[in-house]
């Protein structure tokens, strides 16, 4: 069961059981489309995936940015001290 595509899906859903199922806030059973939620994971994962991906290109630029800054705004010593403390072997 997929609760993220079924919280987003079904917004009355509060809870899932994975026996009893996708609960509203009365505890009634929530009736789901399981094409659907396979459906909705899909697109999830697929952001999840984008997400994490920019995230790393993010990462790398920034280190890279700080490489630079590091090589042309320090002494040799201050930069290795950075490099050391920031990227430690």
């Amino acid at each position: 069961m997929n609760h993220a595509a079924i919280y987003k899906l079904y917004p009355n859903v509060v809870t899932i059981d994975d026996t009893l199922g996708a609960l509203d806030k009365d505890g009634n059973v929530v009736v789901t489309n399981g094409a659907n939620i396979k459906a909705e994971a899909e697109v999830l994962k697929v952001e999840k995936q984008h997400a994490d991906s920019d995230e790393l290109a993010m990462q790398e630029e920034i280190i890279n940015k700080l490489c630079f800054w590091v090589n042309t705004r320090m002494t040799e010593e201050e930069a290795e001290y950075v490099r050391k403390t920031i990227f430690p072997s």
